[in-house]
């Protein structure tokens, strides 16, 4: 004989300990990621982990992963972080649409895009803020690229704030052009903390139409024959502020109207502009090297240091406050214009200090001095100009005793000469320069010393 025996027992179901009921008559595991196996009366459950690379945890810490970062933009909300923990290369053509205020953390890892068309990073319809952390961001193209890596799309209105912290952008490219930005109808851009590398043979970065550049605490560096920076908008506003620019033969910024400004910022050029600019744009608290070339060109300037090798320090510029120093080259000339400085100190080892031949220039409370020991080696040396150039409160020293301070070149030009110091020359000031009402060490208080 045989009995058997049946105990009922209540079988409790939880999820990461919380319970979901306290007895249970069936358990179905359903879902691809999900398989349960039985062995006698021993059921073993398989739960496939999420995968992806990019991830987004909720409050709890938990992730959720995806496999591209256009599937975790779509998931993400606004204020929500991105992350990502591996390398990742786009070899389609993938436009990842960003949305305001979710945040990539890259986690020290780099995106890289290979296309040679399309934009990487498209912003919506709207003003918003995109913010990149630590992450590298790479563009490598074999061909021309038509697509940009930061693109402001149609309808795009007003503000675009992009942020960047301990993050680098680099687009290389064998043929063509690197853009960064590009727009359809963009009105204002602003770009905080971006660490940009590209070989363009154009800018890296240029405005059109009512398009606006507020760029601050950058570094920029076009390695190929391109600038780094242009503003041709329309409307003037451009803003430049705390940035570093490098350039091999292209300018670093190019400023087109008179609310454009430069302030406290670094420009380096080999063969290029460092810094340029037009109708009244002006420069801010800057230093700028050119080795060849200029380093500010047609700018305003106010509290700058311009210095060069064999180039310009201030070309076809006015400057308040400003220091300018030339090995071999003009340290000021004012071609095209007639330049004015006032308070500023002007030094060149190898050349004259400050010329041209066909505009005049005038100097008030200047330093002028001219290093370079040559009968040729004037301090100053202009041509004729209707603006009738003025010396006042100016010390001019040369090198040479057979050098002139002030020297008209090559007609004679008029002028008025008052209350300077002349050092270092036989005849301080050339015959062939016409004084307007003025004595030497007579009625207007110039001294030779």
């Amino acid at each position: 004989m045989s009995t058997g025996i049946n105990i009922g027992k209540s079988i409790k179901i939880l999820d990461e300990g919380s319970q979901i009921t306290p007895d249970v008559s069936q358990i179905d595991f359903t879902g691809s990621g999900i398989t349960a196996t039985a062995v006698g009366n021993n059921v073993t459950v398989n739960v496939t982990g999420a995968s992806g690379v990019w991830g987004i945890s909720n409050a709890s810490g938990v992730y959720t992963y995806y496999a591209t970062l256009t599937l975790a933009m779509a998931a993400a909300a606004s204020g929500q972080v991105i992350e990502l923990f591996s390398d990742v290369t786009e070899s389609g053509l993938v436009s990842v649409t960003l949305k305001d205020g979710v945040i990539i953390q890259g986690n020290g890892h780099t995106y890289t895009y290979s296309g040679n068309t399309g934009n990487v990073f498209t912003t919506p319809a709207g003003n918003g803020t995109y913010t990149f952390v630590n992450i590298n961001i790479k563009r490598a193209n074999t061909a021309t690229s038509t697509g940009v890596i930061f693109y402001g799309g149609s309808g795009f209105a007003t503000n675009a704030i992009f942020k960047f912290v301990a993050t680098t952008v680099t687009y290389t490219t064998t043929t063509g052009n690197a853009y960064f930005t590009g727009n359809d109808t963009l009105t204002y851009m602003v770009i905080d903390g971006i660490n940009a590398i590209g070989n363009t043979a154009n800018y890296m970065f240029g405005t059109s139409g009512e398009y606006v550049y507020n760029i601050k605490n950058s570094i920029i560096e076009n390695t190929g024959s391109g600038g780094c920076v242009a503003s041709f908008n329309y409307a003037g506003g451009c803003y430049y502020e705390n940035c570093y620019i490098k350039t091999n033969s292209g300018t670093g910024i190019f400023l087109n109207y008179a609310s454009d400004v430069i302030r406290n910022c670094t420009g380096i050029s080999s063969t290029g502009v460092a810094f340029a600019g037009q109708s009244g744009a002006s420069a801010y608290d800057c230093f700028a090297f050119s080795n060849t070339n200029k380093a500010f060109s047609g700018l305003v300037a106010y509290n700058c240091t311009g210095q060069t090798t064999t180039g310009n320090a201030f070309y076809q510029s006015n400057g308040y406050n400003c220091t300018g120093k030339s090995t071999t080259g003009y340290t000021v000339r004012p071609f095209f214009s007639m330049s004015k400085f006032y308070n500023s100190s002007f030094y060149s080892s190898g050349s004259i200090t400050v010329y041209d031949v066909d505009y005049g220039a005038s100097f008030y409370n200047c330093s002028i001095i001219t290093d370079y020991n040559n009968a040729a080696g004037h301090g100053v040396s202009i041509g004729p100009s209707s603006g009738n150039p003025a010396f006042v409160n100016n010390y001019i020293q040369v090198a040479n005793t057979s050098a002139n301070c002030i020297k008209s070149t090559p007609a004679s030009f008029t002028g008025v000469v008052t209350n300077t110091v002349f050092k270092g020359a036989t005849t301080p000031i050339n015959a062939n320069v016409t004084l307007s009402a003025v004595t030497i060490n007579t009625t207007y208080n110039n001294i030779t010393i």
